[in-house]
């Protein structure tokens, strides 16, 4: 069971005063701000955008929820921005680690608590982080692996298929996955095959990534692949050799990483639920608004120090299961099983 700690922020919750609002901030004044990282990923404006809103709303929270398009600079500036119009706290998921010790400097300079969402920030101040449990992620992606390899013959080989050092959380994912593979490598289980960690998300770099991995398609037996991306990077190169599905995970249960599951190619993905995640961190800043004591379930290390925080259990999506997301409206069945794919689906 998850031991569950009570931490209560103290009552300095004054925003900064005077200064013009900057151009593509918040509106009006909130006492919850949320700092939005990008366009780029779909989730943060379809699904984690609607439910902070509806959170906030529910609980009669007056939020500003506004999105930096990727755009360090213009992060920083609507932090400002909010913090200047009274925030009492701010919700933010960083454009990058940089942006986000700027962020967390603003806001301890005015005496208003920082909760990092989704993307711990390296070094940062953040007084609390919510977010899926990146380690936990990483022990589905191996054992989802594990589960599909076949019984007998010669020991499997398994490759890693890591994801750019850059990317957040890259880190805690690859200790879940690690921990798992050594202690079967240790039962003689499975043996090791190469460990590859990808350049950058460029095309070009996943696709030598995985080709890496498979070693030219010979002797590799399943990928613990940290992403889709990097999945369907795996995938494309079997099917470019002429070679059958392999156990194979990925992660973030995008469109064509579900395609991949239900047509066989990949044995599943891991689902970080932005609705789950988005509740817990409204009630974390509902909370810290409200002057009440937040409840954690764990701590995360940023890299100096151990933060306080909201692990969520992450999700093993596979054939069986893949559902859930049309309820969760993640992705609508047409999107999954529309043309070719239409054959797999129930």
């Amino acid at each position: 069971m998850t031991r569950v700690l009570t931490m209560v922020v103290g009552a300095a919750l004054a925003g900064v005063a005077g200064g013009a609002a900057p151009a593509g901030g918040a509106s009006a004044p909130a006492d919850a701000c949320v700092l939005l990282p990008s366009t780029s990923l779909a989730r943060w404006e379809s699904q984690d955008r609607r439910y902070l809103a509806a959170a906030f709303t529910s609980a009669r929270v007056s939020h500003s929820i506004v999105n930096a398009a990727g755009s360090a600079g213009r992060q920083l500036a609507q932090a400002r921005e909010c913090l200047a119009k009274g925030a009492k706290v701010v919700l933010l998921v960083h454009v990058d680690g940089r942006a986000g010790r700027r962020v967390g400097r603003l806001a301890a300079a005015a005496g208003v608590p920082l909760v990092d969402y989704a993307r711990l920030t390296p070094g940062g101040s953040a007084s609390f982080y919510v977010a899926s449990d990146d380690v936990e992620a990483g022990r589905l992606l191996a054992g989802g692996v594990a589960g599909a390899l076949g019984a007998g013959g010669r020991t499997p080989v398994v490759a890693r298929l890591g994801a750019p050092r850059s990317e957040p959380g890259s880190a805690l994912v690859a200790r879940g996955y690690d921990a798992v593979l050594a202690r079967l490598r240790r039962s003689r289980r499975i043996a090791a095959g190469p460990a590859v960690v990808a350049a950058s998300w460029r095309p070009g770099a996943l696709q030598a990534a995985a080709r890496r991995a498979l070693a030219g398609g010979a002797g590799v037996d399943g990928v613990v692949a940290a992403d889709d991306r990097l999945a369907g990077a795996v995938v494309s190169a079997l099917r470019a050799s002429g070679l059958p599905p392999i156990p194979l995970s990925g992660r973030s249960a995008s469109a064509q990483g579900v395609r991949n599951v239900v047509s066989g190619w990949q044995t599943g993905t891991v689902y970080d639920s932005p609705k789950l995640q988005a509740n817990a961190a409204a009630r974390v800043a509902i909370d810290l608004v409200g002057g009440r004591p937040v409840r954690v379930n764990g701590w995360t290390r940023d890299g100096s120090r151990r933060v306080p925080s909201i692990l969520l259990r992450p999700v093993w999506i596979t054939r069986n299961n893949y559902a859930v997301l049309f309820a969760e409206g993640v992705h609508s069945r047409s999107e999954i099983c529309g043309g070719e794919y239409a054959r797999f689906c129930r």
